[in-house]
């Protein structure tokens, strides 16, 4: 017999597209002549070749229209029929797509709202954010000299603007709060192409040094202090005692900067900045519009050269460029992790279609009678590929149904828990729009082929005899592909297994990791007060100190510049006595604190001591030097005594010159910034002696009772000293370093949700395999059981079967593991991808699920009457 060249899913399309059987014939002689002569030139170009020839001949047919909608309602008809009769069956498959289906909808609503839809800004891929890097590697804001530099020699940018972020306070009749300022100059507005909501921006002119007090609001302020009352326009808006006149209101949809309360010309403030100072900068960043046609690497690499032109003429030190996509700013992280969960749902659904699959290969099996006798009444094998195809479209059509309502109820939860993970103004965008209806439509379609092409076809081209034989009773039909697919199931529930295993991990050791301080029980908020002189601002919070210890359950106050994980930070060129003359210094943190600090965050004193009361302005200037500093400075030695400085206040004559400082103590170095990652060294001055005054403070009340309780009475107190003070940001460190961890966390649940549905999916084909075979089995089980076999030889015989497909998805399954983790190395900390615990944790509880699914039908086959077995046989 000569041996078919085409495969024989070709044939069956052939058969179902070309009615006629001597056309059908010619056909198919035809291309497997053409095609064993287009094989030698390789396999991609044949079976390309072949589908051009198969999207000829459907066009030629009409296969849609020679099918015709009677035949069609005749298959969906009888697709109906059969699932109706087998309900069971029918609820399972559709569960299942609904799972898989669901859950990558909703993953994919959050995906394309992040990585596709457009933003809102003209022509926003031309956007970018720049920062400065420097030698460190740790990444700062722009200094003004760098501004004017790159703005006025750049080649390849369109716009250049600054944004300068602040906070002022606002007074009106019912009181003072504090607003979010941005401060900004260089046609800000007009760089991001947007339109106002009401009335008009400044320009470009208009935020230069000498710019008139002009203010544009935030849509959210506009609505929520004057109600979007357009005759605000020409109002006055007070801020710090300071009139500014209202020009316009930004879109609702202004989502750069979102915080923001309200937009100032920075030249308002021009006196108070240090432009010619490239070495300080006080926390500016860069908004700028690449010309047409000029990719990020270019402006980067433009950027550069102007810096080191700038070095040659000057030989001052530039530091580097950090030129960002504005999406890729606005997601940092969280675009490549909502990747990365995408890829993890996918295999989720990858394990629901192989499950369903599994499940129509049973159904098949059981339906070989059925089969035969359609074969031996004269339907083609087109026929009855294109019915079983018609089956498996009704049962993803079905689940992709249940899949998006499920998808409506999961993407309410899912925003729950990355509410607080995505770039603000992203949550509010991300619904289950069209675009997601599509791409639930499209998953049903794909997996109705990809769960349904094989059994189908395998169905189709199975010979009358072997339908007969495979409908017996006895049969073990086609055990190995049933266990490929279990194998797979399995191999893909380790991927996503040592997935949450490594961010379980992860997470567990950013909860343990030495943050150099202790946050429990201490209350945060920042208060802004005005005063006319150092000494009445000065004394205004030594009372406040007083006032808020006296509390009941408070055991220390401490004031500060800044605290821990704030987001923010003062940034200073720091020299010591051993810091070569000429050398710039090296930037450390700058920390003002008063002398309950330490002992309110709990960071030890690993040498000398911390802060006096009596550390006052006029006694001896004093700094304290975390333990990285100490040793990298001094190795080997005590660091009392020594001297450094980084400040050069200005004299009565205007002069400048360095003020030195006297280290008495050494403390343990705090991550300033984030868990995962160390600071900068860190430096720590008695507020007291500070020479600055009138910023926003930092309070840090530690107490013994719940932190939340102590919120109104702090309130009364401050409001008792001074009604215009206002507080904001008022929360518990707890909570702060909770949000630290927030993205590791919701990467953890949504990895071992996913985890949790492909072992649920994982038993389920497990158990409708092993219970298939068994009942496939069953009068071999039963003769055994008859001639003396224990129940539990019975039982060792079935799992001895069934432990194969598992065990070799295990073992598959480390492989797709271990680049899972190396995928995630981006939000792991301190665990390897390849880390044996979890590895081997995982493949325990896989093993373990997998044995349990494959012993509850094994022990119901090991309990069959064998006599009853033998009359039925």
């Amino acid at each position: 017999m000569r041996t078919r060249a085409l495969p024989d899913f070709v044939v069956a399309l052939l058969e179902t597209m070309v009615a006629d059987p001597v056309s059908r014939a010619g056909l198919i002689g035809d291309l497997e002549e053409r095609y064993r002569l287009t094989a030698p030139a390789g396999r991609i170009r044949a079976s390309a070749w072949l589908l051009g020839e198969l999207f000829v001949i459907a066009y030629h047919y009409g296969f849609g229209r020679r099918m015709g909608m009677d035949t069609l309602r005749r298959d969906l008809s009888f697709a109906f029929r059969g699932l109706i009769a087998r309900p069971g069956f029918s609820a399972l498959v559709i569960t299942t797509l609904a799972l898989g289906i669901g859950a990558n909808a909703a993953i994919f609503s959050v995906v394309s709202t992040l990585m596709v839809e457009p933003l809102p800004f003209e022509d926003a891929d031309r956007l970018v954010i720049i920062n400065e890097i420097e030698p460190s590697g740790f990444t700062a804001s722009v200094a003004f000299p760098n501004y004017r530099d790159w703005r006025e020699r750049n080649e390849t940018f369109e716009r250049f603007s600054i944004f300068l972020p602040s906070s002022r306070r606002f007074t009106t009749v019912d009181g003072a709060r504090v607003l979010e300022v941005g401060w900004v100059m260089g046609g800000f507005f007009e760089t991001l192409g947007v339109d106002p909501e009401v009335g008009r921006y400044f320009s470009e002119g208009e935020s230069e040094p000498g710019a008139e007090r002009l203010a544009v609001v935030s849509h959210r302020l506009w609505v929520d202090e004057w109600g979007a009352d357009p005759s605000v326009i020409g109002s006055a808006l007070t801020l710090n005692d300071e009139a500014f006149t209202i020009v316009g209101v930004t879109p609702s949809d202004f989502v750069l900067y979102d915080e923001t309360d309200v937009y100032l010309p920075l030249g308002v403030v021009a006196d108070g900045l240090p432009w010619d100072d490239r070495q300080t900068s006080v926390g500016a960043e860069i908004v700028a519009r690449l010309a047409a046609g000029v990719p990020v690497e270019r402006a980067r690499a433009d950027l550069q050269a102007i810096g080191a032109a700038v070095e040659a003429e000057t030989g001052e030190e530039v530091d580097a460029a950090n030129v960002t996509g504005l999406r890729a700013w606005f997601l940092g992280d969280t675009g490549y992790q909502s990747m990365m969960l995408m890829a993890a749902v996918s295999l989720l659904l990858l394990v629901a279609c192989a499950n369903v699959a599994n499940l129509l290969f049973i159904a098949s099996e059981r339906r070989g009678g059925e089969m035969a006798l359609r074969t031996a009444l004269g339907a083609s094998r087109g026929r009855i590929y294109r019915q079983l195809l018609t089956e498996s479209m009704v049962l993803a059509v079905l689940g992709g149904i249940a899949g998006v309502a499920l998808a409506v109820v999961g993407l309410n939860a899912l925003l729950v828990l990355v509410a607080d993970v995505l770039p603000p103004g992203f949550a509010g965008r991300i619904g289950m729009d069209a675009p997601v209806l599509l791409f639930a439509a499209a998953l049903s379609l794909g997996t109705a082929v990809l769960a349904g092409f094989l059994p189908a076809l395998r169905s189709a081209r199975a010979e009358l005899a072997q339908r007969i034989r495979s409908a017996a009773p006895g049969s073990v039909g086609h055990a190995r592909g049933r266990h490929v697919l279990v194998a797979t199931e399995m191999a893909l529930s380790m991927v996503l297994l040592v997935g949450a295993g490594l961010l379980i991990s992860t997470l567990a050791r950013l909860q343990a990791v030495d943050k150099g301080f202790d946050g429990t029980g201490v209350l945060t908020f920042r208060v802004q007060t005005p005063g006319d002189t150092r000494e009445t601002w000065m004394g205004f919070h030594e009372t406040l100190r007083d006032e808020l210890n006296a509390l009941p359950g408070v055991t220390s106050v401490a004031t500060s510049n800044h605290f821990p994980l704030a987001g923010n930070s003062w940034e200073m060129l720091y020299k010591d006595e051993g810091t070569p003359p000429g050398e710039e210094g090296e930037s450390v943190l700058l920390t003002m604190v008063s002398a309950s600090f330490f002992d309110t965050y709990d960071v030890a004193i690993a040498e000398g001591r911390g802060f006096l009361p009596s550390d006052r302005w006029g006694t001896e200037p004093v700094a304290i030097v975390d333990e990285t500093l100490a040793a990298a400075r001094w190795p080997g030695q005590s660091a009392i005594g020594k001297r450094v400085t980084f400040e050069q206040p200005m004299g009565p004559d205007g002069e400048r010159a360095d003020l030195w400082r006297t280290v008495v103590g050494v403390a343990a170095h705090v991550r300033h910034y984030e868990l995962a990652s160390p600071s900068r060294i860190e430096v720590y001055t008695p507020i007291g002696q500070s020479a600055a005054w009138g910023f926003t403070s930092y309070y840090s009340v530690k107490a013994s009772v719940d932190p939340s309780s102590l919120v109104p009475a702090v309130r009364r107190v401050v409001a008792r000293l001074d009604p215009s003070a206002p507080l904001y940001r008022i929360r518990a460190m707890e909570d702060i370093i909770a949000d630290e961890l927030g993205p590791q966390r919701a990467m953890r649940e949504l990895l071992s949700a996913m985890a949790v549905l492909t072992l649920l999916l994982g038993s389920v084909g497990i158990y409708s395999v092993v219970s298939h075979g068994t009942a496939l089995r069953r009068k071999e089980l039963g003769l055994r059981i008859a001639l003396g076999g224990a129940p539990s030889e019975i039982v060792a015989l079935v799992l001895r079967d069934s432990m194969l497909p598992i065990g070799m998805g295990v073992v598959a399954g480390v492989v797709g593991a271990i680049a899972l983790g190396r995928a995630l190395r981006s939000v792991l900390y301190e665990v390897g991808p390849t880390d044996p615990v979890v590895l081997g944790s995982a493949a325990v509880i896989l093993v373990t699920v997998g044995t349990v699914s494959a012993w509850l039908p094994a022990r119901r086959a090991a309990h069959v009457d064998p006599q009853r077995v033998l009359r039925e046989e």
